[in-house]
C-alpha cells in the first residue's frame, strides 16, 4: 500500500511539473517584429487563393491578403500569444488563433487580450512575383 501512494505522489509531481512547464512554453511570445524577405508565384497552386480578393496565404511567417487590388502582408503572429493568425475576408479581421483577439485590415487591435499591432510588411508585384519584405 505504502509503495502505491509514493508511486502516485512522483506520478502526480511528475505530471504537475509537465503541464506547468507546457503552460509556460505555450505563453511564449514570437520576435514582435520578425524579418522576412521572400517572393510568391501567384501562379503556384499553393498561392491561388490570392489569385481572388478575399484569398489569404500563409508562408514564410507571413500572412499575405488580396484586399481589393492590392496585397497586404503582416506577421503571421499574434502579438499577444504569439500564435497563429488567420483571415476572415468577410470581416476583413485577423483572428488569432489561440485568444480570438481580432485585428483589422490594417494590423490594428481591435478587440480580445490586450495587443500591439501586428508588424505590417512591404509588398511589391512584378507581374505574377509578389515580393514580401520587412518594413
Amino acid at each position: 500500500m505504502r509503495r502505491r501512494l509514493n508511486f502516485l505522489k512522483t506520478a502526480f509531481l511528475t505530471f504537475s511539473l509537465l503541464f506547468i512547464g507546457s503552460i509556460l512554453t505555450s505563453c511564449k511570445k514570437d520576435n514582435p517584429n520578425p524579418y522576412v524577405n521572400f517572393t510568391l508565384d501567384l501562379n503556384e497552386s499553393s498561392n491561388s487563393a490570392l489569385r481572388m480578393p478575399g484569398g489569404s496565404v500563409v508562408s514564410n511567417g507571413a500572412i499575405i491578403v488580396r484586399y481589393s487590388n492590392s496585397y497586404l502582408a503582416f506577421s503571421n503572429s499574434c502579438t499577444y500569444d504569439g500564435c497563429g493568425l488567420s483571415y476572415s475576408s468577410i470581416s476583413n479581421r485577423f483572428i488569432c488563433s489561440c485568444d480570438g483577439s481580432e485585428f483589422d485590415i490594417n494590423g490594428r487591435y481591435l478587440s480580445g487580450s490586450p495587443s500591439p499591432n501586428i508588424p505590417q510588411f512591404n509588398v511589391t508585384q512584378n507581374g505574377s512575383l509578389l515580393t514580401i519584405i520587412s518594413k
